[in-house]
């Protein structure tokens, strides 16, 4: 038996995406057959059927409504599958057999943009990854905001890599044979259960073909300018998008360089253990995040959670960020009005990439055009602001009036999530629009004004129009004034003592009052697109204007901190030579204590004579929590924010580096001791001058004069060729011998 139409149809769909799972569009539901089904059944815990496909067997099937879809699609991106969407791009009817399908996007883990996948405080990235000669160039980018950003790797390729995927922490890597070789050395992969790497054409990686690619969709490219590795990933990054969007992305038209050196580098295992954005068991409480955001919007809660991870080394920045803090925390009054402003506009990064993606609703576009009318708003408070660092900093907003008035006048003001319910554009706006509704709601009244209008042109004062069955709408005219008939009449239909006629208008009429909900429902579309339009062609200052309301979020959310009572401005930059600390306090900690205070520390680190604090004490002083204390003010400093203290001044650190507790990793076939090794050896191969070090028990995992050696060696090692700060927690009291033997060491309990 032959199969049917339709299954060889789907067949011919389903060969070119061998891997991903089709979902074929029949009406109103998405159905998935075969394999698919059989995987979706039981990953989607759907009811599987089965279908005559034309052959003996039944076809297995199971199918989700088309108008949730988003979520069993991202309940299969999580699993790990890829998703292509199967549309009918014809209606039944418009063409001689079945309707005609094919693919309308490819949906994988790192190119989501619908609202239901996504975290909003968390950006979504998809890398490529291009490796030649001893070097690699990466390219990222975020499709749900627009963020597209390279960086070219030359040295250390295996750490920096390591690191990198670590802090970005992609959902996808694409990359050519080269780097799919290379890539399962790489400890995050071994170790870290990143997410895979996949090869991707390696044609599209080939620098003529992808400098090509960048020219034909980037505006800005001149970054990538002496980075020849970066244009190879960036090309190959921008085909992929092409490849399985099936579209132009308008919102993604730049990139930027990501420079290392721009940023306190904090390793994998150094976020993990000063539990930056989440706990030790994944959550968000607890964390310093979640301590320090108080953002009003999801950009600025994505832009500070990058502040976290990325703390800046430009002190010119630091101090900028300072002096709008200090404002704002003297002049909390208003600091409210902007915070209360803030409230009002939502994530307008992925609203603009949804609306140059196409898939942007009627009801994000209304939270769209209110966002605009706040950010005038916001404009008008900046402008009142005494502040001039503020003011100079946040005056250059676009001006959003004409748009933001347009959006408003158009939308209704709770508009549908779907445009097929209708019910989208505000009654005044669209003159034709209100035409159709005024016949849908009071066709009588139309046809009575025609009525009125043909008597009163031909003088044929009993002319009635009627309607009947098999004729439709009709004029009657009595025979008695048949002589008045004007020429435009057609005669229709002759009965005893009557003519019946129509005319072009009359028909017009009629099919505008037959159809007259099908024709609102598609000006309605018709008139909306428009808007996306409108706002696709104001995607660039809608984007900029998004990054300075996120910034501008973050300063805002880091001056709500810094009132916390005890809270001081500290002293950063390059003329302090010291770690100074007095009264220091675990921000997190003292926030979660609710029956006791906590106990202030001091703290004294310089380049000198006390770069390293050997610390001593029984289990529970809190040795650990000390430690974290001082890498999480030294962090909040560079940040820009207060910090939990009496004074503070913080001499440049470019790198943190901890080493904190005693855990094996069991699942990869490492021992305690195998763990802190490995991560010593990364801290001794990065550890610069201006670095700070969390070491604590060193030597645990062992014996304890194996132990007690390793830990006296690392000390040795440190103090002799490094200047590095070094907080050094122990319990082998052997080790406080130490003080005197070693410049810079000294002892603390």
């Amino acid at each position: 038996m032959a199969l049917s139409p339709m299954m060889q149809q789907y067949f011919k769909i389903k060969d070119n995406y061998p891997d991903t799972i089709v979902l074929y569009r029949l009406g109103d539901f998405y159905e998935m057959f075969f394999d698919d089904a059989i995987t979706a059944s039981r990953v989607l815990e759907l009811t599987l059927t089965g279908r005559d496909c034309g052959e003996k067997e039944r076809a297995p099937m199971c199918g989700v409504p088309h108008h949730a879809v988003e979520g069993y699609i991202a309940k299969l991106l999580d699993k790990g599958y890829k998703v292509a969407i199967c549309e009918q791009v014809t209606k039944p009817g418009e063409q001689k057999g079945i309707v005609l399908r094919e693919v309308t996007r490819e949906i994988t883990a790192g190119t989501k943009i619908d609202s239901e996948m996504l975290d909003e405080t968390r950006n979504n990235y998809l890398m490529s990854i291009f490796a030649c000669d001893g070097a690699v160039g990466v390219s990222w980018v975020d499709i749900s905001t627009g963020e597209f950003k390279h960086l070219q790797i030359e040295a250390q390729i295996a750490l920096h890599l390591n690191e990198l995927i670590s802090r970005i922490s992609p959902s996808e890597i694409i990359c050519n044979a080269e780097m799919l070789a290379q890539s399962i050395n790489l400890s995050v992969v071994k170790f870290g259960g990143s997410c895979p790497f996949s090869a991707y054409d390696e044609t599209k990686f080939d620098y003529d073909n992808a400098l090509s690619c960048v020219k034909e969709n980037l505006k800005d490219f001149k970054t990538l300018d002496g980075k020849k590795l970066c244009v190879c990933s960036a090309g190959a990054l921008l085909s992929y998008l092409i490849q399985t969007q099936k579209r132009a992305l308008k919102h993604v038209y730049k990139t930027e360089n990501d420079d290392e050196n721009r940023y306190v580098s904090i390793n994998a295992n150094a976020r993990k253990t000063l539990e930056l954005t989440a706990t030790s068991d994944g959550k968000t409480k607890g964390s310093l995040y979640w301590f320090i955001n108080h953002t009003s919007t999801p950009m600025g809660a994505r832009l500070l959670r990058k502040w976290i991870e990325m703390p800046t080394l430009n002190y010119g920045e630091i101090r900028k960020r300072q002096d709008c803090v200090e404002f704002l925390v003297n002049n909390s009054e208003f600091a409210t009005k902007l915070r209360a402003n803030m409230e009002k506009i939502r994530d307008l990064e992925r609203l603009s990439a949804r609306a140059s993606y196409g898939s942007i609703s009627p009801k994000e576009s209304r939270a769209a055009a209110d966002s605009l009318v706040a950010v005038e708003e916001l404009k008008l408070l900046i402008r009142e602001c005494p502040n001039d660092l503020i003011a100079e900093t946040y005056g250059g907003i676009a001006d959003f009036n004409e748009l933001s008035e347009l959006l408003c006048a158009a939308l209704v003001e709770s508009p549908p999530v779907h445009t097929r319910d209708g019910g989208i554009i505000a009654d005044g706006f669209d003159e034709k629009l209100d035409e159709y509704r005024l016949m849908k709601k009071n066709c009588r009244a139309c046809l009575d004004k025609m009525a009125e209008y043909e008597r009163e042109v031909t003088g044929i004062k009993n002319l009635k129009i009627a309607y009947n069955r098999v004729f439709g709408y009709y004029i009657e005219v009595p025979n008695s004034q048949s002589s008045l008939v004007p020429y435009r009449y057609v005669r229709r239909q002759t009965i005893a003592n009557s003519e019946r006629y129509v005319t072009d208008e009359l028909k017009q009429l009629e099919s505008d009052i037959i159809n007259s909900e099908e024709n609102a429902r598609l000006r309605e579309i018709a008139l909306f697109e428009k808007l996306v339009e409108r706002i696709c062609d104001r995607i660039e200052d809608i984007l900029n204007v998004a990054k300075q309301i996120a910034y501008f979020d973050c300063i805002l959310s880091l001056a709500l901190v810094s009132e916390n009572d005890g809270y001081v401005r500290p002293h950063v930059g390059e003329e302090v030579s010291e770690i100074k600390i007095l009264e220091g306090r675990h921000c997190v900690v003292e926030k979660l204590l609710r029956d006791e205070a906590f106990v202030p520390n001091d703290t004294y680190l310089n380049d000198s004579d006390s770069r390293t604090m050997l610390i001593t004490g029984p289990n529970m002083a809190g040795k650990s929590i000390y430690m974290r204390q001082v890498a999480l003010i030294v962090i909040m400093a560079h940040l820009g924010c207060y910090v939990p203290a009496k004074s503070a001044y913080i001499s440049p650190v470019d790198k943190i580096f901890t080493r904190v507790g005693a855990s094996d990793d069991l699942s990869t076939g490492r021992s305690t001791f195998m763990v802190e090794m490995s991560e010593v050896a990364d801290i001794l191969e990065g550890v610069t001058d201006n670095s700070l070090l969390l070491l604590d028990e060193i030597g645990r995992g062992t014996a304890t004069f194996d132990g007690l050696s390793i830990a006296w060696s690392i000390i040795e090692y440190l103090t002799k060729n490094t200047k590095a700060k070094t907080l050094f927690s122990t319990h082998y009291h052997e080790l406080t011998e130490l003080e005197g033997v070693y410049d810079g060491l000294k002892n603390y309990k």
